[in-house]
């Protein structure tokens, strides 16, 4: 009688498999970005200065009605006040139009990043994630995370008994005719 032995394409694909469950495992499947994530994203695509910027910037189609409706109304204040003589003598616009200018470039800012986190709960992102708090079946990344480390806590605690046992320090010998005294403390 002969023993097959498995081909070698066999444990490739095997050794393959095994490779790939791992990876998943580890690396796990995408979530839905969460509203720290897309506050950062908002922050980093701010612009300078929200006037200098033409109206087909891919930013305005972001921001609310009336905040680009703000912006176009400082803008034509901004026109009419540029073809004044007193900004040509002095090549500055008046306090109450920096002042405008100031404050709609703050409200500017606050409703872009308030437009990214509403995305959070718009129809496409409730969609594509429809449990976007969830990393696994069941659990939150937090929960995961606290699990990992109760588990990782007592595997280290548990080595250490082992190597007790290994080593035979986990108890006193029973080779000697006489009663050992019990040093941890307990009866």
């Amino acid at each position: 009688m002969t023993v097959k032995r498995p081909s070698s394409i066999f444990l490739t694909f095997s050794a393959a498999c095994a490779l790939a469950a791992t990876a998943v495992t580890f690396t796990g499947c995408a979530t839905a970005p969460t509203r720290e994530d897309l506050r950062e994203t908002a922050v980093a695509n701010l612009p300078p200065d929200w006037l200098a910027l033409s109206n087909s910037d891919w930013r305005f189609d972001v921001l609310p009605a009336s905040a680009a409706k703000q912006l176009d109304d400082v803008k034509a204040t901004m026109a009419i006040e540029r073809g004044t003589a007193g900004y040509h003598f002095h090549q500055n616009y008046s306090n109450a139009t920096l002042g405008a200018m100031l404050e709609v470039n703050r409200s500017a800012d606050a409703a872009f990043i308030q437009a990214y986190e509403d995305r959070l709960v718009s129809a496409g992102m409730i969609m594509r994630y429809p449990t976007p708090e969830l990393l696994n079946m069941a659990d939150r990344p937090i929960d995961v995370e606290r699990n990992m480390a109760v588990v990782g806590n007592q595997d280290l605690r548990n080595m250490w008994n082992d190597l007790g046992r290994v080593f035979l320090f986990d108890q006193p010998s029973n080779l000697s005719p006489w009663n050992t005294v019990n040093t941890t403390g307990q009866p």
